[in-house]
């Protein structure tokens, strides 16, 4: 190696020294917090029961709209029976209204066909 890469290796070991001195004398003033396992397990129930309120709470909901929904289709079901048997009886009424004018038109014309004018 000639002078001047000696020196550029120099400045490099020098320079990541440095760095090592930096990073040992932060690790050796911070402080790391310690792991607490209680308090994780406190944590832990605390959002587990913040998780099984809010299910319960959508269940609650689920469910009541579920009874609205079925409140609704069974009135809607009723309604359209009932429109139905009235059309149906407003049906039979009409042909029974028209069966009855055929049989006296027919009559009406055997009448006169028997009757000599």
């Amino acid at each position: 190696m000639d002078h001047r890469q000696q020196t550029i290796a120099n400045q490099k070991v020098s320079e990541m020294s440095k760095t090592a001195d930096k990073l040992s004398q932060a690790a050796e003033t911070s402080e790391f917090p310690t792991f607490d396992p209680s308090e994780a397990t406190d944590q832990l129930l605390v959002i587990a029961e913040k998780r099984v309120e809010q299910s319960t709470e959508a269940i609650a909901k689920f469910q009541s709209s579920a009874e609205e929904n079925q409140k609704v289709l069974k009135s809607t079901f009723e309604t359209a029976w009932l429109v139905g048997n009235e059309l149906a009886l407003t049906t039979i009424a009409a042909l029974r209204a028209n069966t009855e004018a055929d049989f006296s038109y027919l009559q009406a014309l055997a009448v006169q066909s028997h009757c000599p004018r």
